[in-house]
């Protein structure tokens, strides 16, 4: 049984490989596989792979067509998958070559330092081999700090180590160059920690032939693409830093990449033309993004006035895109963001003019409130604010006051009700999101502080979370008037014993409160909305199967998510939930493993089956929906079908009544709040 799955894709590397791969046999740690993908080589590539299989059983050969570099890794991937037991897999590309104790440099970080990936450090090279080093210890390092140290390569696939199923529901993009960059960061942040090795292990040959050595053309657009991918995701984690840094990354680039096409031989004028138009284009989309990001409208529940403050710290640009960014932001004119706003950093005596102007006819704000692009996040907000005007609290809804919760506060009259708006982000699962708490329950310590329906995790069995649950018991405990509501009974329960200074209140989710009308949509075939991120459980296989399955009844599959690409801004927040709503309601049934899947099904009285129910998230909420008929949860996949058939005979009636009673806890906290 090997540890470690070697993946070396080949290509047209004949005078290169024979250095690579004993490069791998010559390794001080010898538990592993080697999966060569003879990637349609011509020369005599392929030929040297099969030696290598004969004289070696760890090494096994894939010939296949030509599929680029993606499809070549993609294939190794498979190949151990479906025939090793390794429990670890590794990147080499087959031009580069590794230190005799690579493997043992990773395999040590992450046992040492208790990490599920671990990174080595690589120099370039044209052929000089690894100078004397003696330090091959590692270091833990918070993902964050590795992804924006400029000085590793956080981006690439080779030269590091990750848990192998990962790549259950990860591939690389085919068809595209820059692949790591589509794919290596949604690996690193599925986790906090990485080890990183201290000395050299990994050499980077600067291969005159290689992809990144040759001329410019039209593919190197790919990197945009990426880039445009990574800003969306990390404002979809609320981590401005991490968005910020890929933004002013992003505006360089597309300034080089329009130079390069304004100098391209190959091209023709009206080619250039129109590369050139669709790059401004995008990047004014971008842009726009960005501004309505952080100069961001704040609605009062009574009044539509608008206030705009500006979320990010600062924002530079080097001085070689600053004409571009220039140029894109004098001709969008939807686009009110000051030029010189991009220049230095914000002005905070400014915004917090903004924030006291905004609060000064309201006796309630709730802060912290949704820009990503989660719905279930959303539909929370609009169900909080639905309570809200119920109660006829005039509030203002602030998504940001990072940075200036301090002044903020100071400027907050100590009559005023914070409110900080709920969904399961609170411990260690989202550190951007708890610490963003943790600075409010600081910053507004006179303030009674009331905090919607929230799920709260912290994983003390380790080092990182018995840390982190300390650092936010001392916080949370001492502001002298916080309470928090639960939505679950694990969490309620957990905070009971582990935090009893703090006041906790059990009540349902706040989307269950949603009341949708449109229940008499014609339905037609099955809806499936499944997880991809760090809290996803079931398998790619699994989720084939649960398609082939649904397919074999219903006939029509739709796959959905309750995420989308991009930001949801306020005005826009109620006719996207009303949208996805309408989408439940107009299918025979759901097959999900989200939480708001499960509830937006059932406020739309539509079938739904809740697979894999093991997160104490889904199964405490599924207690509040359990004497629902119309509601089932499914422990494997050997039982959906029979689910299926019994929901087949149910009439879905939701009760809407229960729910509503069972808030009254938080109904009389929010009227008592502002009374008190």
């Amino acid at each position: 049984m090997a540890s470690i799955s070697i993946v070396i894709p080949v290509y047209q590397v004949e005078n290169f490989l024979k250095r690579c791969v004993d490069s791998v046999l010559n390794q001080t740690f010898e538990d592993f596989d080697v999966i060569l993908v003879d990637d349609g080589s011509k020369d005599r590539s392929g030929i040297i792979c099969n030696k290598y299989a004969e004289e070696d059983s760890r090494i096994s050969v894939i010939h296949q067509e030509n599929k680029g570099l993606s499809g070549a890794r993609n294939a190794g991937i498979e190949w151990s998958l479906s025939n090793s037991n390794s429990s670890w897999i590794t990147f080499i590309d087959s031009d580069d070559w590794v230190h005799p104790r690579y493997l043992e440099s990773l395999y040590n970080g992450v046992v040492n330092d208790q990490t599920e990936v671990s990174a080595g450090i690589a120099f370039w090279t044209k052929g000089k081999d690894f100078e004397a080093a003696s330090d091959f210890g590692s270091k833990k390092w918070t993902v964050k700090d590795y992804f924006l140290n400029p000085s590793v390569n956080a981006i690439v696939a080779w030269a590091k180590l990750f848990k192998k199923d990962v790549f259950k529901t990860i591939r690389y993009p085919e068809g595209k160059i820059h692949e790591d960059e589509f794919t290596v960061y949604k690996i690193l942040f599925l986790y906090q920690s990485i080890s990183v090795i201290n000395s050299p292990i990994y050499a980077y040959y600067q291969n005159e032939n290689g992809i990144m050595q040759k001329k410019w053309t039209p593919a190197r657009l790919n990197a945009l693409e990426a880039q445009e991918e990574q800003f969306h995701f990390f404002l979809n984690m609320h981590d401005n830093e991490l968005a910020r840094n890929v933004y002013i990354i992003y505006l360089y680039n597309n300034s080089k990449h329009q130079k390069n096409i304004r100098e391209c031989m190959v091209l023709t004028d009206s080619e250039k033309k129109k590369m050139l138009h669709e790059l401004r284009k995008k990047q004014r989309e971008l842009l726009f993004q960005y501004h309505k990001y952080h100069w961001v409208p704040y609605r009062s529940c009574e009044e539509n006035k608008q206030v705009y403050t500006d979320a990010f710290s600062s924002i530079r640009v080097g001085r070689s895109a600053w004409h571009s960014v220039k140029h894109v932001l004098e001709k969008s004119k939807n686009i009110k963001l000051l030029t010189e706003s991009v220049k230095r950093s914000r002005n905070k005596y400014k915004l917090v003019a903004r924030y006291k102007e905004a609060i000064a006819d309201c006796s309630v704000i709730l802060l912290q409130t949704p820009l990503h692009g989660n719905i279930g996040d959303h539909a929370i907000a609009k169900a909080e604010a639905d309570m809200l005007q119920k109660l006829k609290l005039p509030c203002v809804d602030f998504p940001w006051t990072e940075g200036i919760e301090k002044q903020c506060a100071r400027a907050t009259s100590k009559k005023t009700l914070v409110l900080q708006h709920g969904g399961g982000n609170l411990g260690q699962l989202w550190p951007y999101e708890e610490k963003r708490f943790r600075n409010t329950l600081l910053s507004y310590k006179n303030n009674r502080i009331i905090v919607f329906p929230q799920t709260v995790y912290f994983d003390l069995n380790t080092e990182e979370g018995m840390r982190c649950f300390k650092e936010s018991k001392a916080i949370y405990e001492s502001h002298p008037d916080l309470t928090i509501f639960l939505r679950e009974n694990y969490s309620f329960q957990f905070m009971r014993k582990h935090m009893p200074a703090v006041h906790v209140q059990l009540v349902p989710d706040m989307v269950m409160l949603l009341n949708f009308q449109e229940k008499s949509l014609k339905r037609n075939g099955a809806l499936i909305c499944l997880r991809s991120d760090k809290e996803q459980i079931i398998s790619e296989e699994e989720r084939s199967d649960v398609v082939q399955i649904v397919r074999q009844v219903f006939g029509q599959v739709k796959i959905t998510d309750m995420i989308i690409d991009g930001m949801i801004f306020p005005g826009d927040r109620s006719k996207t939930v009303e949208d996805k709503l309408i989408e439940f309601a107009s299918s025979e049934i759901v097959i999900t493993d989200r939480l708001h899947g499960m509830i937006f099904a059932a406020i739309t009285e539509t079938p739904c089956i809740v697979l894999n129910s093991l997160s104490h998230k889904v199964r405490g909420c599924y207690e509040w929906l359990q004497d629902l008929n119309y509601i089932l949860l499914c422990s494997t996949i050997s039982e959906l079908s029979l689910l299926i058939e019994k929901l087949k005979m149910v009439t879905p009636k939701y009760n809407y009544e229960k729910i509503e009673a069972a808030m009254k806890p938080l109904f009389i906290a929010l009227q008592n709040g502002v009374d008190g």
